[in-house]
């Protein structure tokens, strides 16, 4: 086989692997355990001071668990974008959770 039959198999190879990754990537979240809130809960931002509500009914998919505590990720939709920024974070894999809570605490 010549040298440039060979590295377009490569080539063609390494698309098709990175495409299949990124496929299964973009598919894996939505087929992840789903639970929806049986009643409103109460959000407290990592840093305790902002509070929310989420409300009865919400998907939420899960993402890890850990003894007593599990976390969920949820899709929110907005057309508010002014009211949203860019978080400055030195880590990209930092996670800054919010805490749910039934009543507040």
């Amino acid at each position: 086989m010549s040298r440039i039959a060979t590295s377009l198999a490569v080539i063609t190879w390494s698309a098709i692997v990175f495409a299949s990754g990124y496929v299964f990537r973009e598919h894996q979240m939505l087929h992840s355990h789903r639970v929806e809130t049986t009643q409103p809960l109460v959000l407290v931002s990592s840093t305790g001071n902002a509070e929310g509500i989420l409300p009865l009914g919400t998907t939420l998919y899960g993402y890890r668990s850990a003894g007593e505590q599990s976390l969920f990720i949820a899709f929110i939709g907005t057309k508010e974008l002014s009211k949203v920024r860019a978080q400055g974070s030195k880590n990209w894999l930092e996670i800054s959770p919010i805490t749910a809570f039934g009543k507040k605490p």
